[in-house]
């Protein structure tokens, strides 16, 4: 929404880089400790499920925005998709509301003794490397298309859809899995006990 009202390069930092990041750090962790234990039966599937929305997203959400730009301005259409955004987070917010985690004791907002965690530290370096090389090439591939690929730039712009789309597959599948494996271990060792 913040990004609708910016003029400099500086401002768009902020609110892309910061507020968004921020943001996102906000909601999605409270969102999957809360899937995690409302579930205790079906977890997996209710967190494939869970994270598999933001592949929608991000189908959705550059083709909206696509048709929009044209008609209503950069500005609008960012204000347009901050209130579709607002709106599919009030319903997760409303159905999980009264869902209260009982903790312990409250901690501390940042645990500055992680940081001295070897283990921690390896983890969010190869967290870094991961995003960069799954997030990056995304902005590239309708430039790629269309320069070495020569295909159309709207074609192009949809290969971007089709990418996610294929993200939502492997964030649905995995939490299947676990059931399927299951299923497949249980036989297994039902065969190893008749055959002893």
């Amino acid at each position: 929404m913040m990004l609708s009202f910016c003029t400099t390069y500086w401002q768009v930092f902020l609110a892309q880089g910061v507020c968004i990041g921020l943001g996102s750090g906000i909601v999605v962790i409270p969102s999957v400790s809360i899937i995690t234990a409302a579930f205790s039966k079906r977890r997996a599937i209710a967190i494939g499920v869970c994270s598999s929305g933001s592949s929608i997203g991000d189908i959705v959400y550059p083709i909206v925005f696509r048709h929009l730009q044209p008609r209503f301005g950069f500005a609008w259409a960012t204000r347009i998709i901050g209130f579709i955004a607002l709106g599919t987070f009030l319903v997760p917010f409303v159905a999980l509301w009264s869902h209260k985690i009982k903790g312990k004791k409250p901690r501390a907002l940042v645990d500055t003794q992680a940081f001295r965690e070897l283990p921690f530290m390896l983890y969010i370096c190869a967290l870094a490397i991961l995003y960069t090389g799954y997030f990056v090439p995304l902005f590239y591939i309708p430039t790629y298309a269309t320069q070495h690929l020569h295909t159309s730039p709207d074609r192009a712009f949809y290969l971007l859809a089709v990418t996610n789309a294929g993200a939502f597959i492997g964030r649905f599948l995995p939490g299947l899995m676990p059931k399927i494996l299951a299923r497949k271990r249980c036989c297994r060792l039902r065969r190893r006990q008749q055959e002893f």
